[in-house]
């Protein structure tokens, strides 16, 4: 265990089981004092911490505005939000209700000059 946290204290990065020579000539010298192997194993899992923080965030922000988007691009009109959860239920709003709301054509062409957009 004592040589597993000392390469974790020298490498920096996810892949821990090789650290380039001179670098590790420079971290043992300065392990002698225990003090510094504590500082660098702690700050290598706060960044280890901090990067599965925003991968996790990351992916749950692109995951919400694929749904938001999907619900909105597909299906705008359907109400089975509006009154959760008795909505999603629902013979006429549920989620089986959905394909009665798809936007399946294209909308007409606005003029570019208006700057306005079709609205469903």
């Amino acid at each position: 265990m004592a040589v597993r946290a000392v390469f974790d204290g020298m490498a920096l990065g996810i892949t821990k089981n090789q650290v380039h020579p001179r670098v590790a000539a420079e971290r043992l010298a300065a392990y002698k004092d225990v003090s510094q192997l504590e500082a660098d194993l702690k700050k290598n899992k706060t960044l280890g911490i901090s990067a599965l923080i925003i991968l996790l965030g990351l992916i749950g922000a692109a995951d919400y505005f694929t749904l938001y988007h999907f619900y909105q691009g597909w299906f705008p009109t359907w109400p089975g939000l509006s009154d959760l959860p008795g909505s999603l239920i629902a013979s006429d709003t549920g989620l089986f209700a959905i394909p009665n709301f798809w936007v399946d054509e294209i909308p007409e062409q606005v003029s570019s000059a208006s700057g306005a957009f079709p609205k469903y």
